[in-house]
């Protein structure tokens, strides 16, 4: 079975996945043949010093390319008192793949506990203290604001077409009421926008039906329409069956003129209180991660295109069409994302967007 780009892992020994975090970051500064790194992770030894730092020798045929005449390759400081490194959730969707590729790969040095989840799993373990950060729905944050900071200038939404969250149906929109919608128990925020863009813009009230979607369109009985979101809306939107289709993000962007914003990273607000300090430390190195990923969306087209759902123009254009910002148009239309649920009674009341002060 093809390895998944998200399992990156190659090294199941504890000890050789700590060395491997440890030296790749030099590794990659020295410019080093790709093909000695398994060489020098296999015969690295580790010696913990009288300061608490960690040092990484390697055998003296490996020459010198790597820090300090070939021998003290990478020195990290050690806390003696065993610090908990930060639980940061992360969504297995290729949308955020810029966000989380450089923290994994060792690009942006971390010390994160990465777990990954569906959103919904995720949004439960932030809400009994598991995380301390985590990418989220835009409409867990409106559900449960009191609970959380925002991470400044990072979200994931689009500016017109977003081409991972799609009404796909047989008939004609104005014939969808008379059919259920079906859509996914694992999406609220694109749930929550459709039945504000059909009721609201188009004057449609159609019923709605959880369900299995995949599932649901190969059974003998499948859905007349049906909402798809994140890699699953990649690989179905072209289905000959449902040649009707609205991109949920052009139609927010036609609608109001605004980006919309599906997604953003939240923080514990117990954890700031407990660990304030280390929560802005990595709220800094994830800004520097995204930093780093949209700098490089040709290399992800390569790297996503290898795994055969998009080729590699697909791919590129679909990056094109999504925003990482969290600017003032992106807080305008989550504002009044927030605003028009609270109108519809949705949620209780229209959350103000409350960002961590991260310092200098």
């Amino acid at each position: 079975m093809k390895t998944s780009i998200y399992d990156d892992r190659k090294y199941t020994d504890p000890i050789l996945v700590f060395k491997q975090r440890l030296i790749v970051p030099c590794f990659q500064r020295q410019n080093s043949e790709k093909g000695k790194l398994e060489q020098y992770i296999r015969s690295a030894s580790l010696v913990i010093t009288k300061d608490n730092f960690v040092k990484i020798f390697f055998h003296s045929r490996f020459g010198t390319d790597c820090q300090t005449s070939g021998k003290v390759a990478v020195c990290s400081p050690m806390d003696t008192q065993a610090r908990q490194t930060l639980r940061l959730g992360k969504i297995s969707y290729l949308n955020v793949l810029p966000i989380y590729y450089p923290l994994e790969k060792g690009y942006v040095a971390n010390d994160f506990r990465l777990v990954s989840g569906p959103p919904a799993r995720l949004n439960e373990l932030m809400a009994r203290g598991k995380l301390d950060i985590s990418a989220a729905s835009s409409f867990e944050y409106a559900r449960n604001h009191q609970r959380y900071f925002l991470v400044p200038d990072l979200a994931i939404g689009s500016q017109g077409p977003v081409q991972s969250v799609l009404l796909l149906s047989r008939v004609p929109l104005a014939r969808l009421e008379e059919d259920p919608i079906c859509i996914s128990s694992q999406t609220h925020t694109s749930a929550a926008l459709l039945r504000l863009i059909l009721r609201e813009r188009f004057h449609l009230n159609p019923d709605y039906q959880t369900g299995n979607i995949t599932e649901l369109i190969s059974s003998a009985d499948p859905p007349s329409a049906f909402l798809a979101i994140g890699d699953e809306a990649l690989r179905l939107r072209d289905l000959p069956a449902y040649p009707y289709k609205l991109d949920l993000g052009q139609a927010w962007l036609e609608w109001t003129g605004l980006p919309f914003i599906f997604g953003v990273w939240i923080i514990n607000r117990d954890s700031v209180k407990t660990r304030g300090k280390d929560i802005q430390e990595g709220c800094h190195k994830i800004l520097a991660a995204k930093q780093w990923g949209i700098r490089r969306m040709a290399f992800f087209s390569d790297l996503i295109s290898r795994e055969g759902i998009l080729n590699r123009e697909e791919v590129f254009s679909y990056f094109q069409g999504l925003v990482y910002d969290f600017a003032e148009r992106e807080q305008k239309g989550l504002q009044l994302f927030f605003n028009l649920l609270a109108k519809s009674g949705a949620i209780e009341t229209s959350p103000d967007l409350n960002f961590l002060n991260l310092g200098k």
